[in-house]
């Protein structure tokens, strides 16, 4: 009775911008907040629809990254849905903390406070440790051995390869 008469008294703009906000709300911070203020919208409007339709109109205003994830899973009423919308926030947000973390971490490549310059070599003074230039093309082509890490052959070519011979013994032999 009460939510009739409410109804009833609300001017009609107010009721048409409440329908506009719940057609147009979009997720901009956490899947909680966009939860609550949807909640919050269907009450104000009193949308009475099938439970599929309100969960499809959850998902459109959701992050679409997390509406992704969300819809690859199984579910069957709304209360699935946005339980299945804050895991995978969660989730999301447990995967970001480790980036930042990996990215942060001394122990990360090249994330030390001191930038070490690049190693430079001249092409007049030869070292042991500098390669020659490969071309592009030549380096496409170039065959590596997996054993001893040689270029121009392969693994089963390799001149540093053991060969096992197998023999039969004689019955003299031993």
């Amino acid at each position: 009775m009460k939510r009739a008469m409410t109804k009833r008294f609300l001017p009609e703009h107010y009721r048409r911008d409440l329908y506009l906000k719940l057609q147009s709300l979009q997720q901009v911070s956490s899947v909680s907040e966009y939860t609550r203020e949807f909640e919050r919208l269907l009450l104000q409007c009193d949308v009475q629809e099938a439970q599929e339709q309100t969960i499809a109109r959850y998902l459109r205003g959701l992050e679409p990254h997390i509406a992704d994830a969300v819809e690859l899973q199984q579910y069957w009423t709304f209360n699935d849905v946005r339980a299945l919308a804050h895991k995978v926030e969660q989730q999301q947000a447990r995967r970001s903390n480790i980036r930042s973390f990996v990215k942060a971490s001394p122990f990360n490549k090249g994330s030390s406070s001191q930038a070490k310059p690049p190693l430079t070599t001249s092409r007049n003074t030869p070292s042991s440790t500098t390669r020659p230039e490969v071309k592009s093309n030549e380096r496409d082509n170039a065959r590596r051995c997996f054993k001893c890490q040689g270029i121009g052959h392969m693994a089963f070519e390799c001149p540093s390869r053991r060969n096992v011979v197998i023999r039969e013994l004689s019955d003299g032999e031993e």
